[in-house]
């Protein structure tokens, strides 16, 4: 802010005699905009050093089996300690807060010392006391007027300043009128206005080609820079937080005809997972023992790509799913970890790609994948021992159910041998479970495959099967529409109709409800999810992933399938190829609730008849615990629905004109009427005209005046 001084008339050639500049607006600016970012700089800064001492409490840094103690030691070393405060983020936040602090305690000192806005006081000025006397005022004006007196100070342009202001002083005090001025404006020569100016501080303004440049370093070299980052950085990624290369590589890769041990290697082409595993010298060693065991024992089948980033990512999974995780130096463990952290987005990518194909047993593979990856377990049918006898069908078979033997794996200190004593029975007893789902459902006393544990890792087992959600699955097919609907519409159409009738009506009514499909209705699928494992009122927690380097929340996939031509046609789903299943509903449950009600919509089929449906539901951190279920439904033909009887008032509704009608009804009126009145003018002036025929300069009575006009006669009356 700047003050316009008072104004003398003095002999002097400058009248008009400036304060100095008033430094105190750029500091309390100054000091606003540095509080804005200092408060929530400064809680995150505070906030991060006390989580680093007493730990974030997340659950997942919890270890609540043994087999989840190595898994949370490692999240609780990541986010406590130093390892939480070296982060590049933190780092950049603490330096930035501490310069903020240093300019906010400097800008402070200023206000207390040099923060009091600037003002004409002619005290000050001559540097005596305010009660101070004429004489002492006169005394004290000749001593800085010699001081300052421009003859003694040539080309001084401060000394110059301070010689006016010093005799503006003198005659604020020694002048009568200036001195009431004073005292009642605070300036000699009356009530003056302020000139207002920008905040900045006076450096800058005795040097105005300094804001320009600095403008101009703003608006053409800062501000573009820092946009042109954040748009180049930005524009990488698409939905989900997945880089365009990435979803461009799947859509250039995948086919229909990949299955799951194809997977791996299309999960390490992401870009993600390419700039992960850039090789490096100290790899040699371990990867290629690695690569070699995996491609001796046939572990793996054998790469499409010959890229060295993307043979690297396939290794490190592989090795991650057949727990071979022990092998990996420091370097190539930090990198594995990395690459999972970003897996179950990078996943969700493919099976977003295979189902925009219409790939379904692709994206069946994907999910299973994602299965596999959480638990640290490789299920791919390669890698499954089957007897040689095994051909076709029965080998499928053979695989698909050793695959779901192996998801009892997920528990802890279960081996081969505890599997085979859960899945293999006699003729007289027959196996307790053939999956992991099965087993969890069978009573804590009669669980088998622990003989032969210690009382701890029983106990872990148990504690495990009760983190694993045990998942029930109701359904329940109907149609979203009122009962009233049919019996309403007559509702009081007379008054005096019979009991009977009635009677009748509401039996009709009874007789349609949403249980009963019909031709072309719509169809509502309503799918109940019941965690049985979770206490009424509670929510889900972690998922138990041990292997998996961070915590993660099971979600669950709906996927609702028909036979090809055997489904309900007319529904809308769509099948990319004859012959394979066509596909309504492919969509995720992310709710953590004990129970969730999910719906499915699709049109019934435009024939009465049976039809059947598959509904599947997946887990994407769980093996073993998918569920299919079977869904039958009967369409009866809408020949069978009540005539619909419109209430009285909405027919009279039908006949009364809509809101356009009415607009183009008076539109038309007011044509009409304008050309009335047009033609209503014209025939006062024929008879006007009509009504004067001189005779002898008289007008005659226009009673008297006859026009006969005949169109087939040439003469005229």
């Amino acid at each position: 802010r700047a003050q316009e001084e008072p104004r003398l008339p003095l002999s002097s050639s400058l009248n008009i005699i400036m304060l100095e500049y008033d430094n105190s607006a750029f500091y309390y600016f100054a000091i606003t905009i540095l509080v804005i970012y200092l408060i929530p700089s400064t809680w995150f800064a505070v906030s991060e050093i006390v989580l680093a001492l007493i730990g974030s409490g997340d659950v997942g840094s919890k270890a609540r089996t043994v087999t989840e103690k190595e898994k949370a030691a490692n999240l609780k070393k990541k986010t406590t300690g130093m390892a939480r405060l070296k982060t590049s983020a933190y780092i950049t936040n603490l330096v930035l807060c501490v310069l903020a602090w240093a300019c906010f305690l400097y800008l402070m000192a200023l206000v207390v010392n040099d923060g009091e806005v600037n003002t004409f006081d002619p005290f000050v000025v001559l540097g005596i006391a305010q009660d101070a006397t004429t004489s002492e005022v006169k005394k004290a004006y000749r001593k800085l007027s010699l001081k300052y007196h421009p003859d003694k100070n040539i080309g001084d342009r401060v000394a110059e300043e301070m010689f006016m202001k010093i005799a503006k002083a003198y005659e604020a005090l020694t002048d009568e009128v200036s001195k009431a001025n004073y005292e009642k404006f605070g300036n000699p020569d009356g009530k003056q206005a302020l000139e207002v100016s920008i905040g900045l501080p006076s450096i800058i303004l005795d040097n105005p080609k300094v804001v320009l440049v600095l403008y101009l370093i703003a608006m053409v070299v800062i501000i573009p820079t820092v946009v042109a980052v954040w748009y180049n950085n930005s524009k990488q990624y698409g939905e989900n937080n997945i880089k365009h290369d990435t979803y461009n590589t799947y859509y250039t890769i995948l086919n229909a005809t990949d299955r799951l041990e194809n997977l791996p290697e299309v999960l390490a082409s992401s870009a993600e997972c390419r700039e992960i595993n850039t090789p490096k010298p100290s790899d040699n060693k371990p990867m290629g023992l690695l690569h070699g065991q995996m491609t001796n024992q046939k572990l793996m089948i054998k790469p499409k790509f010959k890229n060295a980033m993307v043979l690297r990512g396939n290794v490190l999974l592989h090795a991650h799913m057949l727990r071979l995780t022990d092998k990996l130096n420091a370097t190539l463990s930090e990198d594995l970890a990395a690459m999972l952290s970003r897996a179950p987005e990078l996943i969700d990518g493919i099976v977003e790609i295979a189902y925009q194909r219409k790939h379904l047993d692709l994206s069946l593979a994907a999910i299973q994948f994602a299965q596999c990856v959480v638990q640290g377990l490789w299920t791919a049918p390669g890698n499954l021992d089957a007897p040689t006898h095994l051909k076709g069908q029965e080998l499928a078979e053979y695989r698909r159910k050793a695959a779901l033997n192996k998801s009892l794996e997920q528990l802890p200190n279960f081996n081969k041998q505890a599997v085979a004593a859960v899945t293999t029975g006699t003729k007289d007893v027959p196996a307790q479970a053939q999956s992991l789902g099965e087993y969890l459902r069978v009573p804590d006393s009669y669980k088998k495959g622990m003989e032969g544990m210690t009382q701890e890792q029983q106990n872990d087992v148990l504690s495990a099967c009760a983190l694993i959600p045990n998942l029930k699955v109701t359904t329940k097919l109907f149609v979203e529409e009122e009962e009233q609907d049919f019996l309403d519409a007559d509702e009081d159409q007379d008054q005096g109709e019979s009991s009977q009738a009635l009677a009748k009506k509401e039996d009709s009514a009874e007789a349609i409800s949403g249980d009963q499909i019909y031709e072309q209705d719509l169809v509502t699928l309503r799918i109940t999810l019941t965690r049985e494992n979770v206490p009424k009122g509670s929510q889900a927690g972690p998922a138990y992933a041990p292997h998996f380097p961070k915590t993660v929340r099971e979600n669950w996939w709906v996927v609702l399938t028909a036979e090809s031509g055997g489904g309900p046609a007319a529904g809308g789903g769509k099948s990319n190829n004859k012959g394979e299943p066509i596909i309504y509903a492919f969509e995720k449950v992310s709710s953590q609730d004990r129970e969730v009600k999910h719906e499915v919509r699709f049109m019934a089929p435009q024939q009465q008849g049976t039809y059947q449906l598959n509904l599947r539901v997946l887990s994407d951190k769980y093996l073993g615990l998918d569920q299919s279920l079977s869904l039958s439904y009967n369409v009866l033909p809408s020949s069978l629905l009540p005539e619909y009887q419109p209430h009285p008032e909405d027919k009279e509704l039908d006949n009364e004109p809509t809101l356009f009608e009415q607009v183009m009804a008076a539109n038309v009126d007011e044509e009409s009427s304008d050309e009335e009145d047009g033609d209503d003018d014209e025939d006062d002036e024929d008879e006007g005209e009509a009504a004067v025929v001189n005779n002898g300069g008289k007008r005659l009575p226009q009673s008297n005046v006859v026009e006969d006009v005949d169109d087939d006669s040439e003469e005229e009356d």
